[in-house]
């Protein structure tokens, strides 16, 4: 062999050497990545394991107890037999849904706000029944709070009977904040407890609850509490989270695994592709230099 044509041969030969050194070079940078994958996939599994998920415990009509995702309505909708809450926003303001929020708007005072929700039949006589006071003490409570005002003036229970009552009650309690108090909480979001837990968790609202006073006056008002006094909300294990993270799991471990075990098979390839050059790369180097000494020999 000649001494240009090994010259060329060993330029190829070294070529392809750096470009079996980079491809491996990537692979293990590749091996790295996966290993990195491993570790998030598992804290990524342990983490879920250690996931709670808020539940809110109810009262059917029979008295018996039940256990419910916690969501805005389950909260929120009326039941006589649940305590009474709203949820506030991190800026002071009720949530409440659409429903609510087009009464409130379309209502002048406190009397048409109930009588929105069929909750007062007129008589002739110039007064009208509550058909409900449960249910009217309740969004009385809703309409002060959504009106800016924390202390409730009315309390059913304590307002006399039917016959006393008259147009008069309840239409001269008006409006004074408007809608500004109250934020209209998207229908995405009132029946989603992942966004009541993850808002509660992360102080995105805060919740309040009606209490009575222990005066004689036995006023009611709205009083914020954090979530986690609240004894009709509970922390379960979300094992359909747990289920959903371990299958997560296993299907990324296998995925890892295969990657691996190409790589792994990949880089044994270029080892062997990489000792066979090198013996390729000392050969040529050798006839190269017997070459040049043949070379100088002649000329001297």
């Amino acid at each position: 062999m000649g001494l240009s044509a090994s010259q060329a041969r060993l330029l190829s030969v070294t070529q392809r050497i750096n470009n079996n050194e980079l491809k491996s070079e990537i692979l293990a940078n590749n091996k790295i990545r996966l290993a990195e994958d491993g570790t998030r996939a598992s804290e990524k599994y342990v983490n879920s394991l250690n996931m709670k998920k808020l539940d809110y415990k109810v009262y059917k009509q029979s008295g018996d107890m039940e256990t419910v995702a916690l969501t805005f309505n389950a909260l929120t909708n009326y039941s006589d037999l649940k305590t009474q809450y709203a949820l506030m926003s991190s800026n002071g303001q009720v949530y409440v849904g659409s429903e609510d929020a087009k009464i409130y708007e379309s209502a002048n005072n406190l009397y048409e706000f109930l009588n929105a929700y069929g909750l007062i039949e007129e008589n002739d006589e110039g007064g009208y029944t509550l058909l409900d006071d449960k249910k009217a003490q309740w969004y009385t409570n809703l309409w002060y709070k959504m009106d800016s005002q924390n202390i409730v003036d009315i309390r059913l229970n304590k307002f006399g009977d039917d016959n006393e009552r008259t147009y008069e009650d309840f239409k001269t309690i008006e409006k004074q904040a408007g809608s500004g108090n109250y934020l209209l909480l998207d229908d995405v979001f009132v029946g989603s407890s992942t966004w009541l837990q993850f808002a509660l968790e992360n102080g995105l609202a805060v919740l309040t609850r009606i209490q009575t006073d222990t005066s004689a006056e036995e006023k009611v008002f709205w009083q914020d509490i954090e979530y986690t006094s609240a004894t009709d909300i509970i922390e379960s294990d979300d094992d359909a989270n747990v289920q959903r993270a371990e299958v997560e799991y296993q299907q990324e471990t296998k995925r890892i695994k295969a990657e691996d075990q190409k790589l792994d098979l990949d880089i044994k390839k270029l080892d062997t592709e990489h000792s066979a050059l090198k013996t390729e790369y000392d050969s040529i180097k050798n006839v190269l230099g017997k070459n040049v000494e043949r070379s100088f020999t002649a000329f001297s």
